[in-house]
């Protein structure tokens, strides 16, 4: 919240400078609060906007409880005065010295905005709801996400960025999220946020591939946008949009994270802000020295030359901050591949790739003076052996993550890169992850390599070189069990090795440089398909349950497929049952519990079904309990008797019922998808059990 009320002020500021040039930015933003038209802001428009009501304490001069235009006008004007006086001589240039004044080193820090594709904020809320969008465009995939409080309300809501499709999804401020809208776009593929209009809310820039036209999407706050042309359209296919002050000339800078791999248009790029709130041109080429030694300034600004020598650069993570503590936000990208070394020149990332040179990070020292942009690239001295550079060969890069993992109020680099098997003949072996410690002081940036130390370097080794390797691609950072100490969650975009690592991994921070992995049945993302854990109660555990961290059971058939996992459990007579597909398993308790498998599927039935919604019944004759279950696949519903041997019955075959009650019906085979829910019969006062069943209307476009 405070970075909000800095940004606000610094607004102000900047809407005072353009202000006494065009007039129409003020009265704009004054409009805007002004909801019912009456040319003055009341406190229930003002109080719209929590940062707003605090910036504006003592506005109101005449005390009558409304805020008229001219009020509004000079108390800005006042804060810009009182601003300048305290940075500028009245030569109306910024001059190095006056650059180091407190205020103006806070306007620096505010302008750099949060990480797109890195990490979440470093906060202890816990991230308990995965959202996934029922109907997404085919061929859509899930480009980037962003968090913005659409709505006004305080809660932050997500962005998704689906190709032809963005998704606008709700935070319902109870733990769940709702599908709000779908908007049509060209070919949405990354996202920037910033406050564009300066009313205090931040705002989404929607970058599209190839040369579709961008668009800065000004929040209403009241879960609509406002379409809106700001000139610094991407012409090339840019994953995030960085918005930052980089030379300290009071107007926002926007540089774009570009993966060209997919575009042959154009590369990186920045554009100076204006003063209008607009952007000129991209200057990429004249800001970066293109003297520097081993600097491969032509692959990055993408020039002929670069396509021709180096191929398609793929940017994939990129980060605004000011890592030396000069007050100068400074640029750190992750490089993936490159498109020129692949045999043959042309094709997708499955053919073989061959002297990749250029693969790593590129670390951007901002040396920018006061209206002039300028840019270094550091690597080699910054990142050691994790630079970009023809005699490294090892890094593919795909995300970097910046959290403060040791609490000295530096930010460190995680780093996630992606793996291939030699086998193959894609990519090498690389590793995997990194962690990298900022030890920089002012004017030069260094980190140290910690990956070994912190207990990160056991899964760069882990399997041998002719064995897949986990590929931690991306994750976040953030304090998971509110100790003070920032976490990471990791995602393995290995897809063949979804066997061993079939969920989101946590590792957890012991405040002492290392991390250590939390098993997913303790920290909840995920959890092993197949597998039976016990756990007890324990009040100081995260969930109050403390979890084995080995499995009492684990399927031997599981197969990576999205069958034979745990689909139930169920206590009939005494004794614990669980549906493990194929099998109906009984657990015998006592010091050493082992579980028995009591029926088992026949080998010419569907191979993956299982039983689901397993439930406890009172067998025909009242003497017992069986069990009931519903065929996956099937829609049958299946009665098991422990007491005759597990004798199965079909009880109903859900298909044939529905078509003779119902007619033309299409479905049926997921019956009980969870569970048969226990009732009592409202005519007869005996107890029953509903069902739910999945079924297809006729004619409907799912059908398919």
């Amino acid at each position: 919240m405070k970075i909000f009320r800095n940004l606000l002020y610094t607004n102000f500021i900047f809407f005072a400078i353009v202000s006494s040039v065009l007039g129409n930015p003020l009265n704009e933003a004054f409009s805007r609060i002004d909801k019912d038209n009456d040319k003055t802001l009341s406190k229930s428009e003002i109080n719209r906007f929590p940062q707003l009501r605090q910036r504006l304490e003592g506005a109101d001069t005449n005390e009558n409880g409304r805020l008229t235009r001219e009020e509004f006008a000079a108390f800005v004007r006042r804060s810009y005065e009182k601003q300048q006086t305290s940075t500028f001589d009245g030569d109306g240039k910024i001059t190095p010295d006056e650059s180091r004044n407190r205020r103006w080193k806070q306007r620096r820090r505010i302008r750099q905005p949060a990480t797109m594709n890195g990490a979440l904020p470093e906060s202890s809320a816990n991230v308990e709801t995965i959202f996934r969008p029922a109907y997404i465009h085919k061929g859509s995939l899930a480009q980037a996400s962003a968090l913005v409080d659409v709505f006004g309300n305080g809660h932050p809501d997500i962005l998704i960025a689906c190709k032809r499709q963005v998704h606008l999804v709700k935070n319902n401020s109870t733990g769940s999220f709702t599908h709000a809208k779908t908007y049509v776009v060209d070919n949405a593929n990354g996202w920037g946020l910033h406050d564009f209009n300066l009313d205090g809310q931040l705002d989404a820039f929607v970058a599209q591939q190839q040369r579709e036209q961008d668009d800065a999407w000004i929040n209403n706050s009241e879960g609509t946008f406002q379409r809106r042309d700001l000139g610094n359209e991407s012409l090339g296919n840019a994953r995030s949009i960085l918005f930052a002050d980089f030379d300290g000339d009071g107007s926002t800078d926007a540089f774009h994270s570009v993966s060209s791999f997919q575009t042959n248009h154009a590369g990186c790029q920045l554009h100076p802000g204006k003063t209008d709130g607009t952007f000129a041109p991209d200057i990429i080429r004249q800001v970066l020295a293109p003297d520097v030694p081993g600097f491969w300034y032509d692959s990055v600004t993408h020039t002929e030359r670069g396509k021709e020598q180096w191929g398609n650069k793929m940017i994939k993570g990129s980060i605004v901050r000011d890592f030396d503590g000069d007050d100068k936000p400074d640029l750190i990208m992750a490089a993936y591949a490159d498109r020129g070394f692949q045999e043959g020149g042309r094709g997708g990332i499955g053919q073989q790739w061959i002297d990749q040179q250029e693969r790593g990070l590129f670390v951007l020292h901002n040396r920018s003076q006061p209206g002039k942009i300028r840019f270094a690239e550091v690597a080699k001295k910054a990142v050691g052996s994790w630079a970009y550079g023809n005699t490294n060969k090892d890094w593919n890069c795909y995300s970097v993550i910046p959290l403060d993992y040791n609490r000295d109020g530096r930010l460190d680099l995680f780093v996630g890169a992606v793996t291939r098997r030699a086998g193959l003949g894609r990519f090498e072996d690389t590793r995997s992850v990194a962690l990298l410690e900022n030890v920089s002081k002012p004017g030069e940036i260094r980190f140290i390599d910690r990956t070994e130390d912190s207990g990160f370097g056991h899964y760069n080794e882990m399997y041998p070189a002719e064995r897949w390797q986990i590929s931690f691609a991306s994750g976040a950072a953030f304090d998971y069990d509110n100790d003070g100490w920032v976490d990471m969650c990791l995602v393995n975009r290995r897809d063949k090795d979804k066997t061993r690592w079939p969920y989101p991994h946590l590792f957890q921070n012991r405040g002492k440089g290392t991390f250590v992995s939390v098993p997913p049945h303790e920290h909840g993302i995920g959890g092993g398909a197949g597998e039976v854990y016990r756990g007890s109660y324990d009040p100081r555990r995260p969930g109050g349950i403390r979890w084995e961290s080995t499995p009492e059971y684990a399927n031997p058939d599981f197969d990576d497929g999205p069958f034979k996992r745990c689909q139930g459990f169920a206590v009939a007579n005494g004794r614990l049952y669980a549906s493990v597909s194929p099998r109906l398993l009984v657990r015998r308790d006592g010091t050493e519990p082992k579980w028995t498998e009591v029926f088992r599927w026949k080998p010419e039935q569907r191979a993956g079904a299982g039983l689901r919604g397993i439930t406890a019944v009172a067998a025909p004759d009242g003497t017992h309990e069986v069990i009931l279950g519903s065929r996956e696949q099937e829609g049958r519903i299946l009665r098991i008797d422990p007491e005759v041997g597990y004798k199965v019955t079909d009880e109903l075959d859900s298909q044939q019922f529905l078509k003779e009650k119902l007619g033309s019906f299409r479905g049926g085979r997921l019956v009980a998808y969870n569970r048969f829910i226990p009732g009592t019969h409202p005519g007869t006062g005996k107890p029953i059990h509903l069902v739910t069943v999945a079924g297809i209307k006729p004619n409907d476009i799912r059908a398919a």
